[in-house]
């Protein structure tokens, strides 16, 4: 009999060290299955990195080949540029053409049509939709019946002979085709006052700012087609 009692608690115990590793085990999948469902969640956010250069309106105005107020009428196409080493791309990097009334070019002050097309930043997209993009914070939006001072790359040349700048919208040339130039203050101003200001930082300027810079830069070029 008492060898009987031996035997079953010997099963007993021995069916307690089974249940307790059969917990033991199931508890190990689901901490694996909490990792890889948290790495997974990570694999969703894509962050854009890098930092726009902090140029002044000097700086600005060196990079420039027109400035202009101007009220922008109509968005005339979307592009797209491949973003990152990926291969497909994980995500795209958004332009757009816009169609531009000027109203007043500062620089240079003859030569620039009345409707011109622009190219502006628009952010990213990723390509799969179950992914977000952020880092999209300092591209400033253009919208239709705004107006707004930019500052002008023109997209004429060799150097923009292909990528994002290409094809030249419907009806304009390169001649009427540029570039918005954004840096980390300065980009899209808006009307204030009798000021002018970003419409992503709150940084503010003045027309006579954006003519004494025009000015200096007139007269390094000058001074340097002297040297030559």
């Amino acid at each position: 009999m008492q060898r009987f009692m031996l035997v079953n608690q010997a099963r007993v115990l021995m069916i307690g060290i089974a249940v307790l590793v059969l917990a033991l085990a199931s508890t190990a999948c689901i901490l694996n299955d909490d990792k890889l469902q948290r790495g997974s969640e990570a694999d969703t956010v894509i962050a854009l990195s890098g930092a726009r250069p902090n140029w002044g309106v000097e700086d600005m105005v060196k990079r420039v080949d027109a400035v202009v107020i101007g009220t922008v009428k109509r968005e005339l196409a979307l592009k797209q540029a491949p973003g990152g080493d990926d291969d497909p791309p994980l995500f795209y990097h958004q332009y757009k053409d816009y169609e531009m009334s000027v109203e007043e070019a500062i620089y240079p002050k003859a030569g620039l049509p009345e409707n011109i097309a622009i190219l502006v930043e628009a952010g990213a997209v990723a390509s799969d939709s179950s992914i977000a993009i952020h880092g999209n914070d300092d591209v400033p939006s253009f919208f239709t019946e705004e107006k707004s001072l930019v500052f002008l790359e023109s997209l004429k040349g060799d150097k923009f002979s292909e990528g994002v700048g290409r094809p030249v919208p419907k009806g304009f040339t390169e001649d009427s085709y540029f570039q918005v130039i954004i840096g980390a203050g300065l980009g899209k101003l808006l009307p204030e006052g009798d000021k002018w200001e970003d419409s992503r930082t709150g940084e503010v300027i003045t027309l006579d700012d954006i003519r004494d810079a025009l000015e200096n830069k007139d007269s390094d070029e000058s001074i340097g087609k002297e040297d030559k």
